[in-house]
């Protein structure tokens, strides 16, 4: 069985993605995470803030949200 890039994330399972961009779905999700970038924006909008989290943190992802990745251990929970 092969696993793309992501999988592991979406499994809720820690991965370290160099760069990585997550859809938006049709729920709430949860992403925790640390790394150089961590972006949660609604892609109808202008991304707004962009963070760097050095400690494990949580954050929401509102439904329709996307997540961009850069050096990153990112996993994503309903």
């Amino acid at each position: 069985m092969s696993t793309r890039r992501g999988d592991k994330a979406l499994r809720g399972e820690d991965e370290y993605l160099s760069s990585h961009y997550f859809e938006g779905e049709d729920e709430t999700r949860w992403l925790t995470g640390r790394g150089e970038l961590i972006t949660v924006y609604d892609p109808t909008n202008i991304p707004g803030t962009t963070s760097t989290y050095t400690t494990a943190t949580k954050l929401e992802i509102p439904k329709g949200y996307v997540v961009e990745v850069i050096r990153a251990w990112v996993k994503i929970t309903r």
